[in-house]
C-alpha cells in the first residue's frame, strides 16, 4: 500500500458550483491526476496500476526540519503588548521571543 502525494488544493467550477479538488501524484511513477478533495479513500494509478491510498490527516504542521506538530497559544492584548515591547528591547521578533520563552520553561 502506498500513499498518494496530494498537492495543489484548489477550487474549480464543476457543474456550475465551486468544488475543492487536488492533484494526486503517484510516488512510484510520478503520474498525476486531478481528483475531488473529499469522497475517496483509494485510487488506481493509470500508468503503473498501483493502488494509492489517501494519506491520513495530520494534526498541526511540523516546523521546518522537524517532526513535532506546532502548537498555537492564545494570549490577551495586554500580554501581546508586553511581549512586543520585551522583544523590541532584545532586538528580536515577537515570535522568536515567545518561542524562546517556551523553550526556557521546558
Amino acid at each position: 500500500m502506498i500513499e498518494a502525494i496530494l498537492v495543489d488544493k484548489r477550487k474549480e467550477k464543476i457543474d456550475g458550483r465551486d468544488r475543492w479538488v487536488v492533484t494526486a501524484q503517484c510516488p512510484t511513477c510520478e503520474e498525476s491526476r486531478t481528483v475531488a478533495f473529499a469522497g475517496w479513500s483509494a485510487l488506481i494509478c493509470p500508468q503503473c496500476l498501483r493502488e494509492m491510498h489517501r494519506p491520513k490527516p495530520r494534526r498541526g504542521r511540523p516546523p521546518s526540519g522537524g517532526t513535532r506538530p506546532s502548537r498555537s497559544v492564545r494570549i490577551g492584548d495586554a500580554e501581546w503588548e508586553k511581549a512586543k515591547s520585551r522583544a523590541a528591547a532584545r532586538g528580536v521578533t515577537v515570535s522568536k521571543y515567545l518561542r524562546d520563552l517556551v523553550r526556557a520553561d521546558q
